[in-house]
């Protein structure tokens, strides 16, 4: 019996067999040449030679170029969105909710075109130096040095959050609540809406000046989730938040073991 994947994927690929395709978002890609998937994949778009495939087993999806090059690999909703992105004008459209890693943070704004944003951050960095307000920005701010960024693509009521990167992801689950947590608390709301690009963009700009950023229930993330979606939530704040809640459990628990424990 011929090998699956016959030299064509990649260890990665390899790996996310063990994955739901689904819950693959927009992984890390290594361009790499491959076969066109005459055997073992479907093509379900041909975009003047950009082709979206689908693996016939695993269900993941990938992008390859006119020549055979894969460009991108996930799930198949991210792979969909991230095509149309890259045969299109433009890869970013007005109204894109976009963050940028810094280290061991995100940070997030409202593409709003010609190359400009409004966030929340300090015009000197995003919490040093001026105060902290939200603002129109150029993207070169919102990047600071950095070659690669993300948007969001937000789901329907059933459907999930991606992150869809501008050179592959980062993470091997790289949709934004690799908790589950945010998925939950949005798409669980009955309050979840998502506003047309144009209302998001008139969104943003109505909290122009505003000065209230609150790292805990004000900051980038939740500025940029309200303009979208009319709810703020934050999924880095409530990873934060619990951390702590486990480390206070299992100090609680070690306590009650220590307390029980006859001295030595």
């Amino acid at each position: 019996m011929q090998y699956l994947y016959s030299g064509e994927e990649s260890l990665l690929e390899l790996l996310a067999e063990h994955l739901k395709a689904d819950d693959l978002g927009d992984m890390p890609n290594i361009e790499t040449k491959t076969l066109g998937g005459e055997v073992w994949w479907d093509t379900l778009m041909n975009v003047n030679g950009w082709k979206l495939q689908v693996h016939k087993i695993g269900g993941n999806a990938r992008i390859l170029d006119p020549n055979n090059i894969r460009k991108a690999w996930g799930s198949r909703s991210a792979m969909e969105e991230k095509l149309k992105r890259m045969t299109s004008e433009a890869f970013l459209q007005p109204g894109d909710v976009i963050g940028v890693k810094r280290g061991i943070y995100e940070h997030y704004a409202i593409y709003i075109g010609d190359d400009k944003v409004i966030h929340y951050a300090a015009e000197n960095g995003d919490f040093e130096g001026s105060a902290v307000t939200v603002h129109e920005a150029p993207m070169s701010e919102f990047l600071r040095g950095n070659s690669s960024f993300f948007f969001i693509n937000f789901p329907d009521k059933n459907g999930k959050f991606e992150k869809i990167y501008t050179n592959g992801g980062d993470a091997v689950f790289s949709r934004v609540g690799d908790s589950g947590e945010l998925q939950q608390i949005l798409t669980g709301c009955p309050d979840y809406h998502l506003y047309t690009p144009e209302e998001t963009v008139e969104r943003a700009k109505s909290r122009l000046g505003e000065s209230k950023y609150d790292l805990a229930v004000n900051n980038c993330e939740h500025f940029a989730f309200w303009c979208k979606t009319g709810l703020s939530d934050s999924h880095q704040v409530n990873n934060v938040i619990n951390g702590i809640a486990n480390a206070r459990t299992a100090l609680s628990v070690l306590s009650d073991i220590l307390n029980i424990v006859p001295n030595a």
